[in-house]
């Protein structure tokens, strides 16, 4: 097991604390500080540089970090205005039956999800029963375990050699995507290249389509109007990028699972800080 390696035993070893979701204001960077319990974070959108130690992280969408206790981590650049990121506080124990190391999970420290969607969904469970009341304590040690599940299927992910054509079109998206003509064939001809090769390279690169990423980003977008102002939800459709409000409706609800409508309702019932 390499050095930036965790094994952690039974369920009975976990002792869930508390959790909650960051949305930034463009200002401040992530406080300085030693905790005494474990810190999963999940970045859900943007990214997020941290110091733990002498080591220095820079995690991105879709990737998640473990703070450890007793080590003092800081930020060490400003938070982005587009960040977004999930937090969890656990503890662990030695108690219990004592089991072989089949019976353990090994995760990385810095991961990159494999399963992304699975693993907003145990961190919205976990926070809504927990700001609702309703969060059994057993449940909560459970959801904490599934989540450092995840992290132990992430950490058997090949790394992928990410083509320089890729990260350009990943780059003009994310700049881009309130453009409602914005596609796989108006990308190619702005980088002056075939769209179906364009296509199959990003797809290599980043394991999903142009036209998937483009909706992620959008929808993205469309989750902070939501949250963050009082636009209704066709306006909110529009400047994401949806030229067809109802169109928005129907991706939106593919790809989070609730419409816009019950995503805002349901988030005003969430843990939400701001620094």
């Amino acid at each position: 097991m390499g050095s930036s390696d965790y094994s952690f035993g039974l369920i009975s070893e976990i002792q869930a604390q508390n959790a909650g979701v960051f949305m930034s204001r463009g200002v401040g960077s992530h406080p300085r500080r030693i905790i005494t319990s474990y810190e999963l974070i999940y970045v859900k959108h943007g990214v997020l540089d941290i110091r733990e130690g002498s080591v220095e992280y820079t995690i991105r969408e879709g990737e998640s970090l473990l703070l450890c206790p007793g080590i003092l981590h800081e930020g060490i650049k400003p938070y982005p205005e587009d960040l977004q990121y999930y937090w969890i506080h656990f503890s662990t124990q030695k108690t219990g039956i004592s089991y072989g190391c089949n019976e353990k999970i090994r995760i990385r420290k810095h991961a990159n999800i494999a399963r992304t969607v699975r693993m907003e969904q145990l961190f919205r469970w976990f926070i809504n029963d927990q700001e609702t009341g309703v969060l059994d304590p057993f449940v909560a040690n459970l959801m904490i375990y599934q989540m450092l599940n995840e992290l132990e299927l992430s950490s058997e992910e090949k790394d992928v050699k990410i083509s320089p054509l890729a990260i350009q079109t990943y780059r003009l998206i994310k700049t881009r995507f309130a453009d409602s003509a914005l596609s796989t064939q108006a990308l190619s001809e702005t980088l002056h290249c075939n769209s179906d090769y364009l296509g199959r390279i990003f797809h290599q690169s980043y394991g999903m389509t142009i036209s998937s990423c483009i909706h992620k980003t959008r929808v993205h977008y469309a989750q902070t109007l939501l949250l963050k102002n009082t636009m209704n939800v066709n306006d909110i459709a529009l400047a994401s990028g949806f030229s067809d409000p109802g169109y928005f409706r129907t991706v939106f609800k593919r790809m989070v699972g609730v419409n816009p409508s019950e995503y805002r309702s349901a988030y005003e019932k969430l843990h939400i800080n701001t620094e």
